[in-house]
């Protein structure tokens, strides 16, 4: 029930931010069928199934904060912030403390709940004349953007003799681009040109490299000029029209032994984080020895790929890609890895394959592989592509295709308008499909004008791989091959799955789907068309429907086989550095309603998420505070929560780094203001005072001393301050122990060396098959 009253406060959730990131050197949470996480109720627990704690040897300084305390500002009453570009505004340093602005609604937020935040201070934006930015009196001459080219070793790494070797200018995990972005030898940034156009100069002032800055200013200036964008494109397709090519095939005989040749299928396999049993899960359902395999693992997810390169070495048609980048959701890059890849592929004389098809981790196979080899062999000149089913000028639109975007510093930046080549028929949909060789190689080896120009036209697209392939094949003199179908079924949840989640990432609003969970795997059932994949599944979100289909497809396995409702995925290994916990945060997922960072571990330089959970009830309006290890209100914002609201969130801008120490959000509901919000205009004092919150001075002289220690002090606080949140579930020994008490973590439930058989590698059986 939603609470009443006239005063009611919660100290609700208490959060652990400590100058250190700390782990021990193996640490594994089972997260079987229920969720891992911080629950988002009041008060908030933090149940973690089988997590284990046993020995913290690695600890590390990261940026202990030492900021002074300071008084906030008066609110901006003018309501000029209002007028802030969304994406520019999250990017800002806001709160700092306690600091106070003009109040405005979110625009992620869902309808039903406003968020009435107190707190943003305005900072102006500089000009192209700023000393940051550079200027003409740097006395370096800007280059031309480069056109496509496919030798291009842009964000991507090579290994060589099966060690990483690193590109210049491109270190794992820092910011790459894509081709037709020029090198920039030095730091300094010179316009060429003088940039005009909102979009332009708003990413011209929030990208973060002055590489990236120099980029972007290149590229305008060649738009600008005219230079960048192939003006007409030739039509090769003989019906002129996409829409007369598409064809729907039928799945008429799946019985394999009475085809004559049958094809064989390369998967390409496009993975990244650290859900590595479901990675082994899928490759156990698809593999068989007549196929190939070949993973990209991007470039920032190094525990994947060192487990990547051990499957590997078990089978011969399973290899990892030499080189690796970085893909992000919506960028260039993920195109560019597809191409690379279908080049390699072409380039592997010992690999005869026909048919080309692209997975993620996050898939899992509706049918068998002897069912796909049937339905493809039938096939075998059908190129199989998912349209998407609407008037295309709305499609271009949608899809921001009549935008020029580019991908540097890990974002996409939206650049400004252009237009659509004359004489081009532009198609999308799915960036899930299944192409012959004929067509790749033609993709790949073509230097023909319109794969030419097309290559140079999608290198500056938003989302270029769900609409590249679809408009090469539409235009060119294979389009009676394309096929209205990419064989999969998504799950699709509008409502909850577009919520501008990526924004983070790039200048525009996108969707993602849903993980299936038992309930949607009637979709699969329904459906009359031929699928072979779904997607998505997540272990962490729900096991059961990957259950389902495994033992739909092959049985299921034996009775009495261990841990087949149980799930690991390792948070931290040593070999990762201490540099990967830099990127733990709070990441509270709006679309499955859950925290990815199952391990509930906060750092300095994270942005904590409050959220909150509620039963029916009748309208109201809540006030959530965030106190810091000070006893000082660094946070303070109301929630205008609707009779339907079930979730809400923010996550309000404090200034990094966090003050190290335990921190307190609570709720606030009915409770008595000042008169005339008079705490407003003097801090948080009033509302302290409300909260009844102990003196400040003595903590912040005690949290001042706490970013000060090093070496064992620092380690003995850390410990000390852990121990109020976590407890030592086991203990476990990779060889036999000679303490007695201490088993052998192959013979626990819990330990991640545990027997796992759904997630193992075994070998290949005598029908090919490892499943």
């Amino acid at each position: 029930m939603r609470p009443t009253g006239a005063v009611w406060s919660d100290t609700g959730l208490r959060l652990l931010v400590t100058g250190w990131l700390f782990f021990p050197q193996s640490i594994v949470f089972v997260c079987g069928q229920q969720t891992c996480g911080i629950e988002p109720d009041f008060p908030c627990n933090v149940p973690i199934a089988g997590g284990i704690l046993y020995h913290i040897s690695d600890l590390f300084t990261l940026f202990p904060s030492q900021r002074k305390h300071r008084r906030s500002k008066l609110p901006d009453h003018n309501g000029q912030e209002q007028k802030l570009d969304p994406v520019a505004f999250e990017r800002q340093n806001a709160l700092s403390g306690a600091n106070h602005g003009q109040s405005r609604q979110r625009q992620d937020q869902p309808a039903i709940t406003t968020i009435i935040r107190r707190g943003s201070r305005r900072r102006n934006k500089p000009s192209l004349k700023d000393k940051s930015l550079g200027g003409p009196e740097d006395g370096v001459a800007a280059e031309k953007a480069a056109h496509y080219d496919p030798s291009s070793s842009r964000n991507f790494s090579d290994t060589r003799a099966g060690e990483m070797a690193k590109i210049h200018l491109v270190a794992p995990g820092e910011p790459g681009s894509v081709e037709g972005a020029p090198q920039v030898p030095n730091s300094d940034f010179v316009p060429k040109c003088e940039i005009s156009g909102k979009d332009a100069l708003s990413a011209l002032h929030r990208a973060g490299s002055r590489q990236c800055r120099q980029e972007i200013a290149n590229i305008v200036c060649q738009h600008q000029a005219g230079q960048l964008m192939p003006q007409s494109l030739p039509q090769f397709c003989p019906q002129h029209v996409i829409s007369s090519a598409v064809q729907h095939a039928d799945f008429a005989d799946a019985d394999l032994s009475k085809v004559e040749n049958p094809v064989r299928v390369v998967f390409m396999l496009v993975v990244h984080g650290r859900a590595v049993r479901q990675l082994k899960r899928l490759l156990k359902a698809i593999y068989h020895k007549d196929h190939f395999y070949y993973i990209h693992v991007d470039k920032r997810s190094n525990y994947m790929h060192r487990e990547v390169l051990q499957m590997a070495e078990l089978y011969p048609n399973v290899r990892a890609t030499p080189w690796r980048m970085v893909t992000i959701w919506g960028g260039a890059s993920l195109l560019k890895a597809y191409l690379r890849s279908m080049h390699d592929l072409l380039s592997m004389l010992d690999w005869k394959w026909d048919f080309f098809i692209n997975l993620s981790a996050t898939d899992f196979p509706t049918r068998t592989n002897d069912e796909l080899v049937a339905f493809l062999s039938q096939n075998r000149d059908k190129n199989f592509l998912k349209s998407h089913g609407r008037e295309n000028a709305r499609f271009i639109k949608k899809q921001g295709l009549d935008r020029l975007f580019h991908e540097c510093d890990n974002h996409m930046w939206r650049l400004g308008e252009r237009t659509i080549p004359e004489g081009l028929e532009v198609s999308g949909g799915s960036d899930w499909f299944s192409l012959t060789r004929k067509f790749v190689e033609y993709v790949v080896n073509s230097q023909d004008e319109l794969v030419t120009g097309l290559k140079q036209f999608y290198t500056y697209a938003l989302l270029p791989a769900e609409s590249f392939f679809h408009t090469v094949l539409g235009n060119s003199h294979m389009c009676d091959t394309l096929v209205d179908n990419n064989l999969r079924v998504t799950n699709w949840n509008r409502k909850l799955g577009c919520k501008c989640q990526y924004k983070h990432i790039v200048d525009w609003c996108g969707c993602s789907p849903n993980d299936f969970k038992p309930s949607d795997l009637i979709r699969i059932q329904q459906l009359t068309r031929p699928t072979f994949f779904a997607r998505k599944f997540e272990s962490t979100v729900n096991q059961e429907a990957i259950e389902i289909l495994d033992n739909h497809l092959y049985g299921q396995y034996p009775p009495g086989t261990v841990a087949l409702k149980a799930y690991w995925e390792s948070l931290f290994e040593q070999a990762d550095g201490v540099s990967s916990l830099n990127d733990v945060g709070t990441d509270w997922d709006p679309k499955e309603r859950i925290f990815r960072n199952f391990g509930s571990v906060m750092g300095p330089l994270d942005e904590p998420v409050a959220v909150q959970k509620w039963a029916r009830g009748p309208n109201l309006t809540a006030t959530i505070v965030w106190i810091d290890p000070a006893h000082i209100v660094a946070a303070s914002y109301d929630i205008s929560i609707d009779v339907e609201a079930e979730f809400t969130q923010y996550k309000p801008p404090l200034q990094r780094p966090l003050r190290p120490g335990v921190w307190t959000v609570r709720v606030l509901r009915l409770w008595e203001r000042p008169p005339g919000n008079v705490y407003l205009e003097q801090s948080f004092q009033q509302l302290a005072n409300v909260l009844k919150l102990p003196p400040s001075e003595p903590a912040l002289q005690e949290a001042q001393k706490k970013t000060t220690l090093v070496g064992k002090p620092l380690e003995a606080w850390v410990d000390s301050s852990v121990g109020a949140f976590w407890v030592t579930g086991d203990l476990c020994s990779e060889v036999t122990s000679s303490c007695s008490t201490i088993g052998l973590c192959t013979k626990t439930s819990w330990s991640s060396l545990s027997p796992d058989p759904k997630s193992e590698l075994g070998p290949v059986k005598k029908d090919g098959r490892i499943r």
